[in-house]
């Protein structure tokens, strides 16, 4: 596979794990699920970062890992699109007077996305070519 196909393929399955954990943490609830106080506070204090970081890293993380060729680009351009996807929707929700106050919100949301596509992708990178392997050093005076 050359790397330029490589690198759609990895923005496409970026751009579908952001889709699919965007539609799993922001879909309708189907049950009521009664929780004791204590796990309602740790969902209160962990889950938004947990959230957050599922939804603006992970999806990237993997782009910059299987990209070979650009991957910072990958998941920048990854993370513009799939932010420029979810706010189509919303311009069906909102008045016509409104367009152009959501035009301007989104472009500026989607440069953000932008950063945080190639903040994770860089890290994807890091990940793949990082070694963890640990050999010590020999101790001195050993033969």
């Amino acid at each position: 596979m050359t790397d330029f196909r490589r690198s759609i393929l990895a923005v496409a399955i970026g751009v579908s794990i952001s889709a699919l954990l965007h539609w799993y943490f922001y879909r309708q609830p189907v049950g009521v699920h009664v929780l004791p106080m204590p796990v309602i506070s740790f969902i209160k204090v962990v889950q938004p970062f947990f959230t957050a970081m599922l939804l603006h890293l992970l999806p990237w993380f993997i782009t910059g890992i299987i990209a070979l060729r650009r991957p910072i680009l990958c998941g920048a351009a990854g993370s513009a699109l799939a932010l420029a996807i979810t706010r189509i929707e919303f311009f069906s929700l909102f008045s016509p007077d409104y367009f152009w106050q959501l035009v301007a919100t989104s472009a500026g949301l989607i440069i953000v996305a932008a950063f945080y596509g190639a903040a994770g992708a860089a890290l994807g990178v890091v990940a793949r070519s990082s070694n963890n392997s640990f050999k010590p050093k020999p101790l001195r005076g050993s033969a």
